[in-house]
């Protein structure tokens, strides 16, 4: 009946409510190259107010703020990573002409290790962030946090592409539709599933086809 139906639709977005409260005080953590603030900022709303989104440069390794790291729920970066090394690094916003390094580092294994709880659910959209071939909990951030607290890291093997600016697309899209998914209460591996699967549906109606970014965006990103 038409009354059922308008009592399931509310029990529904009651429902729908109550999770977003729930997502909104949970615990998060962002972090993103300055010269890539734009894309990030849209994606982090999906977690908390993007206004605490923290920006390589001004933040790097020297000033870390580690107890924003600390137990938190969820982790989202966008850094750059180097193939081999184990340290995270930002990016100078083009505007700034400041004496800082155009590329300093960001984050530094050795700070992590002094975090008794990393943070539970990550993604990380660096390059080369879920590389862990040959390598350890003492040289992989990505190896080092899932033998804390992390129960989840999603990330690449290998290079990982973006944009600077909006619309989102390749890395930027798919950890925009994966935080959105897991926000509606479905499991982390089913919000990267989603994720996966709207991203290659939504590129390809819009453009036709996948093309190389897209294509490698998809096979890169693990789910560990």
């Amino acid at each position: 009946s038409l009354n059922a139906e308008k009592n399931r639709n509310a029990v529904k977005t009651q429902f729908l409510s109550r999770i977003a409260k729930t997502v909104k005080s949970a615990k998060s953590f962002g972090y993103s190259c300055a010269a890539w603030q734009r894309p990030s900022v849209a994606i982090y709303k999906n977690l908390t107010d993007a206004a605490n989104l923290l920006l390589s440069p001004a933040t790097m390794a020297s000033n870390f703020p580690i107890g924003r790291l600390e137990d938190a729920d969820y982790a989202y970066f966008n850094l750059h990573g180097i193939k081999g090394q184990p340290n995270w690094y930002g990016q100078k916003d083009s505007k700034d002409t400041s004496s800082i390094p155009m590329i300093p580092v960001a984050l530094e294994i050795n700070t992590v290790q002094n975090i008794t709880k990393t943070p539970k659910i990550v993604f990380a959209e660096n390059c080369y962030g879920s590389e862990v071939v040959n390598r350890n909990e003492s040289n992989a951030l990505s190896l080092h946090m899932l033998g804390k607290q992390t129960h989840v890291f999603i990330g690449s093997t290998v290079i990982a592409y973006g944009a600077i600016n909006l619309p989102l697309t390749a890395a930027d899209l798919l950890a925009n539709l994966f935080w959105k998914h897991l926000m509606t209460n479905v499991s982390c591996g089913e919000a990267f599933r989603r994720a996966r699967k709207n991203m290659a549906t939504e590129i390809e109606s819009t453009s036709g086809g996948l093309d190389g970014e897209i294509q490698k965006t998809l096979l890169s990103f693990v789910f560990y």
